[in-house]
Formats: structure tokens, C-alpha cells, sequence
């Protein structure tokens, strides 16, 4: 095919492109540039292919400019983009030919390859006046849509060459049909040659089998055209949903989304999170200057977290605080991210999003200081009232009265309770303000569970408890936070179980760790609870909850005490059946 002949064959395909003024429009709305075209470039050609032009640059789908003139060769040369914010202050292109031949000041072309990597030309836009097109959103959009021009090239390749498929097929088809015609005049001769017939009927059996081969051969063709069809229709249904999925990056600009290139440390980061990190919107930040803005306290934390997600090629959840770059007060940021891999499985790229949760975490710390404030408050009466009700109970039992006593120590039992509860209240606001102090000194876990079963089994009158038998295991933490663990685990167990079921306390070593466990025969925990049992105040839903108290901060205290000596909690629950509670820590 000549060269004129081919792009002209060109020029249709991108003309049967659907989406392909739409694609223009956009590039012009965005950019704000006033021409964009796609373009054929040839070793000796430059032909517009699409037009949308609100500048009047004068050029039409076909027409052509003196290659040499332009900058579009040089993208095929280099098969890299060329992007041209403003000429007088481009340092490349203050001085180049093509913008004072054709009197451009802002100027951006991207490569279009065809599938089997073919460059086929650019997808450019132009403007007499400087434009904002040198940042990250710009070129992504570009190549984007030259993507998608590429696809829509290769389906179109796919579906002419289907109709020439079919079209040949066609043609077979008026061969068989002239078979079975002669068939019928073989048949005609039978009639007047019985002498023969029997070579007839052998050469009419070889005809049949023919037919049976083409028939196949037709059924094959069909079944191949009916894939065809529907590859065609999913290519389509995969081009919609792309289509879609711009429109919506486009809506949805203003979401706090981030992408750092791994291979040059350079972060994107939108306007919005620009003004809350206080950074000039022009100026280029890299991951580690923006790990700088993280609060000390946050920072090796974040640090870690991220490189431990590239390591694993994985994705990352962080909470942290900053202190941005202009002075203002500083904020509470939530991010996640996830690591992008190459065809060579080497992390290249990290993106996610980023949400302001400052006002949430102020809330917290109000509820916070407020509990705290109330829970001291209420403790120094309750203190006193304590005392007046022991006291009276030594002075009651001169008396002698059965009743009076009962209610003292009902009242007695009650304040425990109520004391307890407020000790809760105030642990949980002094781990949320650091000022809980865990006392790191090795003991013998074998120790622990003597004392604590000590306490239990005497005090215990409903159920069976069994302590099975512990080896010596010495561990480096807080002996008694510890215990108030087990003993927290053991309370619940009895909590939420029926009298007279058995409860069972184990204590082992796995894996350089020590574990130990509750088990119990209860009331059993949703799927849908046990990731939210540890949270602060979180209480399961449910009829039978109602007849028991709590306030869900014992198990949050677990989980904190728990961490703060680096190790792990966890629940294994079936509704109906029980619960067993598990914690580890490091081995000394």
C-alpha cells in the first residue's frame, strides 16, 4: 500500500474513533489551550487525523505541514513527550524554530504507538499564550488519552480484520454452494448409469465426507467470528468503563490523592494538600522533604511503616500528626497507600489517599480529658463512702442484724464495682496521654498464674476453672499490668458464660514467645464483633447482652497493655460454642 493510500486508511480509523472529539475537547478544557490534534507522522509526513481548533490555526483533518517545521518529529525520534508551558521562558525552547514559525507560547505532544509498538504519531495541543500543562495531572491525562487512542487503533485493526475474515468465509460459501450443484448433476447421471453406480455412490460418499469437513470447517469459522464479536464487545465495555473512570478523576479532583515515583523520590500531592502540608504550589517536594513535616514522635513510625509496604509490596494504613511548612497549628493526617510493582516485580511507584482527621482526633482527646476529669472527681466521694460503710460494718456487728449486714455488704460489693469501673475510666485516659507508666522487670510467668489462681479458685462458686499446669517462663513487662490481663480475660470468661461450665487457663511457649489463653464454654462471638472487641467502649450487640454490665474499655486496656510490651492479642470464637482469648510476648 502506498503511503498516501495508508494514511488516508489512517485517518478514517482515527475519524472512527467515537470518543475521539470528545477527547479533544477535554484536552482544550483542561489544559486551556485553544488547539488540539491528533496527528500522522511519517518519515515524511505530518497529517492531521482529528481537529478541534478554537484559535483558528487554520488547519483541517488531512491537511499537512512541512515536517521539518514541526516538533512532532522530534517526539518520534525520541519517543518521549514534549511538554512547553511558556517558550520565552523554556530554557530548551526560547530560541527553537517551530514556535516562532508558527507563533506558539505554550506547546505539549505525546506519543501514540500502535499495539505492536509501531509509532503511529502524537496526541498535541498548542496556544498562543503560556499555559499551566507542566505538572504530573497533565502528562497522565495525555498519555491517558494517547492510550486510549492506541486501543481504540488496534480494535479497529481487529475488526477489519474480522470483516475480511468473514468476507472470505463468504466466499467459501459460494464455493460449497456450486459443490452441492454438482452434486445434483451427479445424481441426474446416476439415473441414466446404473452401470455405475456403485463408483458413484463410493464418489458420493467422498463428496459427503467434503461436506461434513466444510461444515465443520464452517461451524469453526462461525464459532471464531461469534468470539470475535463478543473480544469486540468487551474491548468496548472495558473502553466505556475507562471512559467513565476519567470522568470521575476528573469530578473528583479535589480528593486528597498522592503518588510518590520511587525511582526519583518525587511526591504529587494536590492543591488542597499543599495548603494543608503549607507548601507553595509550584514547588517540588520529595518524599523526604515531606517526612520532615512529620511530628518527631510520628516520624521513624511512618517511616518504617512505609518501607516495610515496599518491601512487601504491599499497601499501608498510618496515622500521624504535622507540623506544616508555613507555621500553622499542627493536624492529624490519616494515609493509605499502595506499592506498584513493574513487570520485573521492582516497586516503582506508591499511591493512595490522604484525609485530614484533626477535628476527629480533638474530639477524642475532649472525651478524653473529660472522662479523665470526671472519673477523678468521682473517685475521692466514692473513697469516702467506702470508709463509712466499712466502718459501719464494724459497727454493726455488735448488733447482731442479719439484714443490716447483707445490705453493707451488698453496698460494699457494689462500690467495688463502681470503683473498679472508674479505674477503668482512668487507665484508658492515661494510655491515650501517655502518662501510664509500665514497669519492665523480668518474672516468671509461672509465678503469675500461681498467684492468680490463688485469688481465683477460692473465690469462685459457679463454674469449674481448671489452671493447667505452666513451666518456667520468664518474661521481661510489668508483672502486675499482666496480670491485670489474665485476670480481665478470666473475669470476662466467667461474664459471659453459664454456671457450672468450664473454663480453662493455659499458659505455653511457641515460637520464641509465651502465650497464654482463656477458654470458655459461653455465649460464643460473632465474625462480625471480633475485629471491633478490642476497640475503646466497643460492646457486642445482642439480647443477651443486656443482663450484663460493662462499658467496653477492659478489653481495649488488654489490648493496650498488650502492645505496649510489643506483643500481639487476638480472639478465636464460634457463636453457640465459646471463646478463647489469647495474648504472646517476647520471650527474655
Amino acid at each position: 500500500m502506498r503511503e498516501e493510500e495508508s494514511i488516508q486508511a489512517d485517518i478514517e480509523a482515527i475519524g472512527r474513533i467515537p470518543a475521539i472529539n470528545a477527547i479533544l475537547e477535554v484536552v482544550c478544557r483542561v489544559t486551556h489551550m485553544g488547539f488540539a490534534v491528533v496527528v500522522r507522522v511519517t518519515k515524511n509526513k505530518w497529517v492531521a487525523c482529528a481537529v478541534h481548533d478554537e484559535i483558528n490555526f487554520g488547519l483541517e483533518i488531512g491537511s499537512e505541514l512541512k515536517l521539518d517545521t514541526t516538533l512532532c518529529h522530534e517526539v518520534r525520534q525520541s519517543g518521549q513527550p514534549i511538554i512547553i508551558a511558556d517558550v520565552a521562558n523554556d530554557k530548551v525552547y526560547a530560541k527553537h524554530h517551530t514556535p516562532a514559525i508558527y507563533g506558539l507560547q505554550s506547546y505539549i505532544a505525546v506519543p501514540v504507538h500502535r499495539k505492536n509498538g509501531e509509532f503511529f504519531g502524537t496526541l498535541c495541543a498548542i496556544d498562543p499564550n503560556p499555559a499551566n500543562i507542566d505538572n504530573s495531572e497533565t502528562a497522565a491525562m495525555f498519555r491517558l488519552y494517547a492510550d486510549l487512542i492506541s486501543f481504540n487503533l488496534a480494535a479497529d485493526d481487529e475488526v477489519l480484520h474480522a470483516n475480511a475474515s468473514l468476507q472470505k468465509e463468504r466466499s467459501k460459501s459460494n464455493e460449497l454452494k456450486a459443490l452441492s450443484a454438482n452434486l445434483v448433476n451427479v445424481n441426474n447421471q446416476l439415473i441414466f448409469s446404473n452401470k455405475q453406480l456403485q463408483q458413484s455412490e463410493a464418489r458420493l460418499r467422498m463428496l459427503y465426507q467434503e461436506l461434513e469437513v466444510a461444515n465443520e470447517e464452517i461451524s469453526a469459522s462461525n464459532e471464531e467470528l461469534t468470539s470475535s464479536r463478543d473480544e469486540l464487545q468487551l474491548a468496548y465495555e472495558n473502553l466505556k468503563e475507562v471512559t467513565t473512570n476519567l470522568n470521575q478523576a476528573i469530578d473528583l479532583a479535589l480528593i486528597d490523592l498522592w503518588a510518590v515515583d520511587l525511582t526519583t523520590g518525587i511526591i504529587a500531592i494536590t492543591s488542597r494538600s499543599r495548603d494543608l502540608h503549607g507548601v507553595r504550589h509550584e514547588q517540588e517536594i520529595s518524599y523526604q522533604e515531606s517526612l520532615e513535616l512529620v511530628s518527631p514522635d510520628f516520624r521513624d513510625i511512618v517511616d518504617e511503616t512505609i518501607k516495610k509496604a515496599i518491601e512487601e509490596k504491599g499497601s499501608f494504613t498510618v496515622e500521624y500528626t504535622i507540623t506544616p511548612k508555613d507555621g500553622r497549628k499542627v493536624r492529624w493526617l490519616k494515609s493509605t497507600g499502595q506499592v506498584y510493582t513493574n513487570h520485573l516485580g521492582v516497586p516503582v511507584k506508591m499511591q493512595g489517599l490522604m484525609a485530614d482527621i484533626t477535628e476527629q482526633k480533638e474530639d477524642e482527646q475532649r472525651k478524653s480529658d473529660f472522662i479523665g476529669m470526671v472519673s477523678h472527681e468521682l473517685k475521692t466521694p466514692l473513697t469516702s463512702l467506702n470508709g463509712y460503710i466499712q466502718l459501719l460494718q464494724t459497727r454493726t456487728g455488735k448488733y447482731a442484724d442479719s439484714f443490716l449486714d447483707s445490705s453493707l455488704d451488698k453496698a460494699n460489693r457494689q462500690i467495688g464495682k463502681m470503683t473498679k469501673m472508674i479505674n477503668g475510666f482512668l487507665n484508658v485516659s492515661r494510655f491515650e496521654s501517655g502518662k501510664i507508666h509500665i514497669d519492665h522487670q523480668q518474672f516468671d510467668m509461672k509465678d503469675l498464674l500461681a498467684d492468680i489462681e490463688e485469688e481465683t479458685v477460692p473465690a469462685n462458686n459457679t463454674h469449674r476453672i481448671t489452671f493447667h499446669p505452666v513451666e518456667s517462663t520468664v518474661v521481661n513487662g510489668d508483672k502486675d499490668k499482666i496480670g491485670q490481663v489474665i485476670t480481665n480475660f478470666i473475669s470476662n470468661a466467667l461474664k459471659y458464660s453459664a454456671p457450672a461450665t468450664h473454663v480453662q487457663v493455659a499458659c505455653i511457649a511457641v515460637d520464641g514467645n509465651v502465650q497464654v489463653s482463656v477458654a470458655d464454654e459461653g455465649m460464643g462471638i460473632a465474625q462480625k464483633d471480633i475485629d471491633k472487641l478490642f476497640d475503646r467502649y466497643y460492646r457486642v450487640e445482642g439480647h443477651q447482652m443486656h443482663t450484663v454490665s460493662g462499658f467496653g474499655i477492659g478489653l481495649y486496656l488488654c489490648a493496650e497493655i498488650v502492645e505496649r510490651h510489643n506483643g500481639k492479642i487476638w480472639v478465636e470464637s464460634e457463636p453457640g460454642k465459646g471463646s478463647s482469648f489469647y495474648f504472646s510476648l517476647p520471650l527474655s
